[in-house]
């Protein structure tokens, strides 16, 4: 989850403890007495903290989290609320760490792929999940680089820097190195998320949390069994 997300979440929490001490339901109006007149302010700052929650949940492409922030804008009653709301910190501390304790290692660039593998974390369980299928990309690339130098004795990140992934494929194909069959279909995806977010003028491809972890998944098991 954003940070933003985060912050909004916790004002919800505590506007909702303050609006249950004084009462959640009431009609709006003039008070005269003070008691009725701190309930209302309670009620309103509740209200006004879900919609900046659904702000901050808007740029979130995560699906549970959009229908318990919708389920909540829905919610009258206290317990109902106070479930929900429940549920929404569970989400948040349950994100999974995809790469934690690597079983694997990319001889010659192990720094270099740790580090990039650092990021996807963070990206992943912030719901980055472009900019996590993106440094999947990256990682491929250097493991593919360094699997035919392995094989061949060439550079190609020194004879064809600009190379693509497409035609590191080919390369390797011809040099009779063995990859999984499924590669290509895999580099057809990240390459999906990377070109659209370089072209402004195409519609921005957005994968969900389960497409990143399926596509981060995937890329770790195929690095895994090119240098087992």
């Amino acid at each position: 989850m954003t940070q933003a997300f985060k912050k909004a979440l916790q004002v919800v929490r505590v506007s909702f403890e303050a609006a249950r001490r004084t009462g959640l339901a009431g009609e709006e109006g003039s008070f005269t007495k003070f008691e009725e007149q701190r309930a209302d302010a309670n009620r309103k700052a509740y209200w006004s903290a879900i919609e900046r929650l659904q702000q901050a949940a808007a740029s979130m492409p995560d699906a549970e989290v959009q229908s318990l922030v919708e389920a909540l804008q829905q919610a009258k009653d206290a317990d109902k609320i106070a479930s929900t709301l429940m549920e929404l910190g569970q989400v948040q501390m349950a994100e999974p760490i995809i790469t934690e304790s690597p079983d694997f290692t990319v001889p010659g660039i192990s720094e270099q792929v740790e580090a990039d593998k650092a990021e996807i974390d963070i990206c992943f369980s912030h719901g980055a999940y472009r900019s996590s299928v993106i440094l999947c990309g990256r990682v491929l690339e250097a493991a593919l680089h360094r699997k035919y130098f392995e094989a061949t004795g060439k550079d190609l990140l020194e004879k064809a820097p600009g190379m693509g992934l497409g035609n590191l494929i080919g390369k390797m194909a011809e040099a009779n190195i063995t990859i999984d069959p499924g590669l290509g279909n895999q580099i057809h995806l990240i390459n999906q998320v990377r070109i659209h977010s370089v072209h402004q003028k195409q519609e921005p491809f957005y994968p969900t949390k389960e497409q990143a972890r399926a596509i981060m998944l995937y890329t770790f098991d195929v690095i895994r069994k090119l240098f087992s």
